[in-house]
């Protein structure tokens, strides 16, 4: 045994040769312990010594569980933090997705109208073109009938 534990079985004897002999003795005597009676103050030695011995093990029992309540928070908390970050890093990933797809959408679109801008565009200066083309033609056209007409007049009727 450790010096520890032979002192503490030790006091406990003590105690409980203290108790029982100060009860023994009271009833052979026969008298009642009274207030402030010698044999009490035996009775209370002992019972003093007892509790002595087993009222330490309320605060290494409390101790021992506030320490459990302590480390079983502690792992809460860490627990608490990783789901919470994993919670937040998926919602920032979703609104980076989001926002790629808001801007990817907007840029396809802008395109689209700015497609649909060129060819409108385009097929306007190529009628525009055309007309004057046509232009040219007709009046080519009409000069060359001039000179038809002029020609076929100077031929002998």
């Amino acid at each position: 045994m450790k010096f520890k534990q032979l002192k503490e079985v030790s006091k406990k004897k003590v105690a409980t040769v203290t108790l029982a002999s100060a009860l023994v003795v009271g009833s052979l005597s026969g008298g009642a312990y009274a207030y402030k009676d010698a044999w009490t103050a035996k009775v209370e030695q002992g019972v003093h010594i007892l509790a002595g011995q087993i009222f330490p093990s309320i605060g290494t029992a409390v101790t021992a569980h506030g320490n459990a309540k302590e480390a079983q928070f502690k792992t809460f908390v860490q627990q608490l933090i990783a789901s919470t970050q994993a919670k937040i890093e998926a919602f920032k990933q979703s609104e980076i997705n989001r926002a790629k797809a808001e801007i990817d959408a907007h840029d396809a679109n802008n395109r689209e109208k700015l497609e649909k801008a060129a060819n409108n565009a385009v097929q306007k200066e190529n009628n525009a073109q055309k007309a004057k083309t046509d232009a040219v033609i007709d009046k080519e056209e009409d000069d060359l009938d001039k000179v038809v007409d002029d020609t076929l007049d100077q031929l002998p009727k």
